[in-house]
């Protein structure tokens, strides 16, 4: 990298009432599957445009609709398959702090480990016969000091959506259904960060109801 400056954008979103569930649309609905069954979450899509030839995705019904399932340690390979795009568009842009050439398995061990902490969990998006995508989550406790006060947020670190899905609202149905879970985990905020160069990741969550509320300069030496 050069001596240009790199960001780092927080964007969040307070109170955990944000345009995101304002924004619900239509009759679509968010499904969550866990131990203790099923569970429906607004959804902010708005129905998608009449199904067209040719692609899987567009194949899909309103009735078919997303699946958000819960993922744990052993979903991590499926979780590292999604991954892909997302760290490759990342070892791309910057290539000295991410790596390109981790195998499936290394990452595949990361979210094995990082889900065995209660404070993480990670959701699959599933349509028919294939995963669409994988949001990765913590709930961030500080206990404040002199200069802050205690917070108790939820943080979304990773999203990914596989190409053939993507403009289908599976991103949108992932936010929502994370923004459910930190709710339930007794949140008060959520936020997400993103690299300057991912205009993709800032306009998602601006939609998703997001506000830029710390912005970190960096420079090597």
């Amino acid at each position: 990298m050069g001596l240009g400056t790199t960001y780092t954008i927080l964007g969040e979103a307070p109170g955990l009432s944000s345009k995101i569930w304002d924004r619900a649309g239509g009759n679509h609905r968010t499904f969550i599957e866990t131990s203790s069954g099923r569970e429906t979450v607004p959804s902010p899509v708005r129905p998608a445009p009449a199904p067209g030839p040719g692609q899987r995705v567009r194949a899909m019904t309103a009735a078919e609709g997303i699946r958000i399932v819960a993922a744990g340690p052993a979903d991590a390979m499926r979780l590292a398959r999604l991954n892909r795009t997302v760290q490759a568009l990342h070892a791309a842009e910057r290539p000295a702090i991410f790596r390109a050439e981790a195998s499936l398995a290394e990452i595949a061990d990361e979210f094995a480990r990082g889900l065995d902490d209660p404070a993480r969990f990670a959701l699959i998006a599933v349509v028919p016969g294939a995963d669409a995508g994988y949001a990765y989550c913590e709930l961030l406790e500080t206990g404040g000091d002199a200069f802050t006060h205690p917070r108790r947020r939820g943080v979304l670190h990773h999203i990914g959506v596989e190409p053939a899905y993507r403009r289908r609202g599976v991103a949108m149905r992932l936010i929502a259904a994370s923004v459910a879970r930190f709710r339930d985990r007794g949140a008060t905020e959520w936020a997400a960060t993103y690299w300057s160069f991912n205009t993709a990741s800032a306009a998602l969550m601006a939609k998703a109801g997001l506000t830029v509320s710390l912005i970190r300069a960096e420079a090597p030496l």
